[in-house]
C-alpha cells in the first residue's frame, strides 16, 4: 500500500529527515518520490509491435505481478495503442508474474487452443525468457516476443538476430536503489531537487544488442548511477 508507513514517515520528516521513496511509492505531500513511467513504457513496446506486423494479426498479452502499480500502467499502455488497431486480435491475456516459469507454465497451457501469434507483448519484468521457452518446447515458430533486458533473453537474442529474429528489449533498472542514495545526497547539500521524478528505462534496439550479449547470467542491463548519472538524468 502506498499509505501503509505514512504515520511512521510522517514522524520522522517532522524531525526534519529527507524521505526518498523509490520504486514501491508512497503517497504522502512533502516525501520525494522516483517512479518509472510505466504507461508511458507500454505505449512505446505496444507501438514497435504494431510496426512491426502492420498493424493487424493475433497478439498475447502477458500481465505482471496482479494488483500492483507496474502492471496496471504497463497494461493501460498496452491497451492504449492496440485500441487503435482494430485488426488486431488479442488471442490471450495470460497472468506472468514477472517470472519465466510462471508465464511459461501460462503458455503452454493455452497455446495449443491459440490461432497463429504473431507478438508476444510481455511485462518486462522477467518473463521472455519462459514466452520463448513455451513456444521453442512446443515445436512453434517464435513470434516478435518483446524482450526484457534479462542477460537469459539477451544472450537468445543476440544469437537468433543472425537468423533475422527483430524485436526489442526494455526493463526497469536494478541500480535504481544508488539512484535513490544520490538523490539523497543531493539534497543533504543543498541540490534543488524535484519532489516527484521519474527513473529511466533502458531500452534496447536491434542495433545494440551486441553490447549486451555477455551479460553475467542471472543479471539484468542497467545503467551504473553515479552522482553525475543521476544530476543528468533524474534531477534535471
Amino acid at each position: 500500500s502506498s499509505t501503509a508507513l505514512n504515520d511512521v514517515i510522517q514522524q520522522a520528516m517532522n524531525q526534519g529527515i529527507k524521505i526518498v521513496a523509490f520504486d514501491s511509492i508512497i503517497d504522502l505531500a512533502g516525501a520525494y518520490t522516483m517512479d518509472y513511467d510505466w504507461v508511458d513504457m507500454g505505449e512505446r513496446k505496444t507501438q514497435f509491435v504494431m510496426d512491426q506486423i502492420g498493424g493487424k494479426g493475433n497478439v498475447v498479452i502477458v500481465r505482471g505481478v496482479s494488483g500492483a502499480a507496474p502492471d496496471e500502467g504497463i497494461y493501460q499502455g498496452i491497451r492504449n495503442v492496440l485500441d487503435a488497431y482494430p485488426d488486431v486480435n488479442i488471442a490471450a491475456e495470460v497472468i506472468g508474474e514477472a517470472d519465466a516459469t510462471v508465464t511459461q507454465e501460462a503458455l503452454l497451457n493455452i497455446l495449443s487452443s491459440l490461432p497463429t501469434i504473431d507478438a508476444v507483448i510481455t511485462h518486462c519484468g522477467a518473463d521472455s525468457m519462459g514466452a520463448v521457452n513455451a513456444f521453442e518446447s512446443m515445436g512453434l515458430d517464435v513470434p516478435l516476443i518483446i524482450g526484457d533486458n534479462t542477460a537469459e533473453f539477451m544472450t537468445w537474442w543476440n544469437a537468433k538476430a543472425a537468423d533475422g529474429y527483430v524485436t526489442m528489449s526494455v526493463n526497469s533498472t536494478p541500480s535504481c536503489g544508488s539512484g535513490a542514495l544520490w538523490v539523497a545526497v543531493a539534497l543533504l547539500n543543498g541540490v534543488e531537487v524535484p519532489q516527484n521524478m521519474f527513473l529511466p528505462f533502458i531500452y534496447i534496439n536491434q542495433d545494440q544488442i551486441g553490447d549486451y550479449a555477455d551479460l553475467e547470467a542471472g543479471t539484468i542491463a542497467s545503467p551504473y548511477m553515479s552522482y553525475d548519472y543521476v544530476v543528468e538524468n533524474i534531477l534535471k
